[in-house]
């Protein structure tokens, strides 16, 4: 699986801390989330042509079986 999430760019930070992710063995109500893991960023990767444009964080995984969920604190708009 790979999950890309793209942020359009604006003049301010958009977002004050990294993105971050979380994975839980099952889909019950109630799972046991992992410790969290920084999300990846890829803005210097070479052979994206919209790096100008957005801010790019890819997670790849492989044979995953469960839950996962993406978690970001957005940047204040003071």
């Amino acid at each position: 699986m790979t999950l890309e999430l793209r942020f359009e760019r604006r003049q301010g930070e958009l977002f004050s801390k990294s993105p971050f992710y979380q994975t839980a063995p099952i889909f019950g109500s109630r799972p046991q989330w992992s410790h969290p893991h920084d999300l990846p960023n890829v803005e210097d990767d070479a052979q994206e042509d919209h790096e100008m444009w957005f801010h790019t964080y890819r997670l790849r995984v492989t044979d995953f079986d469960g839950r996962l969920r993406v978690l970001w604190r957005p940047a204040s708009s003071e």
